[in-house]
Parts: C-alpha cells; sequence; structure tokens
C-alpha cells in the first residue's frame, strides 16, 4: 500500500520548496504519485525549479538547455560550489563524531519527525545531525550549553 499524504502536507512541502523527487524521498511515496497528486491539486504549485510554472507563457528566447558556452563559463563556478557542498557535508557529519551518543526515545508530532528527515536529505547528513542540532541550539538559547 503507498503511504499517503494530505493535501496540505503536499502544499506544504512545495511551498517550503522542495522537489518532486525530495518530497518522494521524505514521503516514500513514488514520484509519480506526488506528480499527479500535483496535478490533482489544480495548481502550478509542483512546477520544478528553474523551469516556468506550467501555465507561464515562454519569452522568445526562453530555451530549455543551456548553450555548451555558457556551460563552459559557469563551470569553474560549479566545480567551486561543488567543493563547497562536499567539505560542508563532510564537516557536518563528522563535527560531532567524536561525542559520546546513546539512544533515546522521546514523543515527537508528527510534522516534526516528517521535517527532520526532508532535512536531512536535504543537506545530505544523518537525522542524527539535525536532530542534535536543534537540541544545541535550544540549550544555547537557554544558556544551559556552550
Amino acid at each position: 500500500m503507498t503511504p499517503n499524504i494530505t493535501k496540505d502536507k503536499l502544499r506544504q512541502l512545495l511551498k517550503q520548496g522542495l522537489s518532486q523527487s525530495e518530497i518522494a524521498r521524505c514521503t516514500g511515496i513514488p514520484r509519480a504519485t506526488i506528480r499527479q497528486r500535483i496535478q490533482a491539486l489544480g495548481t502550478c504549485e509542483g512546477h520544478t525549479r528553474g523551469r516556468k510554472p506550467c501555465n507561464a507563457p515562454l519569452s522568445e528566447g526562453h530555451r530549455e538547455t543551456p548553450l555548451p558556452h555558457e556551460l563552459l563559463e559557469a563551470w569553474e563556478d560549479l566545480q567551486e560550489v561543488q567543493a563547497w557542498w562536499r567539505a560542508r557535508k563532510q564537516a557536518l557529519q563528522t563535527a560531532h563524531a567524536h561525542q559520546e551518543i546513546q539512544r533515546q526515545t522521546y514523543d515527537v508530532q508528527t510534522r516534526y519527525i516528517a521535517a527532520i528527515a526532508c532535512a536531512a536529505d536535504a543537506e545530505g547528513v544523518s537525522i542524527m545531525a539535525i536532530v542534535n542540532r536543534a537540541f544545541r541550539q535550544f540549550f544555547c538559547e537557554m544558556g544551559l550549553q556552550e
């Protein structure tokens, strides 16, 4: 049986800027099903990043694929962004690797569970990293931890 998602939850994930593929990964619902449900909403909310909404007119100079020389001009920038992203991902994954961890169960609202999983997937880090970051921020704001 395919997991279910409410129309409101789907709209919320789309407004957060998640792509259809990201929503599919976070919810466990096939991307084709997500696409169908977005279409059933009767909106253009589900268009993919970088493309115009489904009813938006195309401009005269519109083209789907950048020309090769445009890609070559951006190549060094793309490599720099990729290197930064990989370094950031590695730093987040290993920043607290030396600290002792313990498995603990807490009751958490369902909306936070989905948000944690989506954030971890989007950043390419573990769920533990997202949860520990949230706890660290909370306790720092409370003045209970450095």
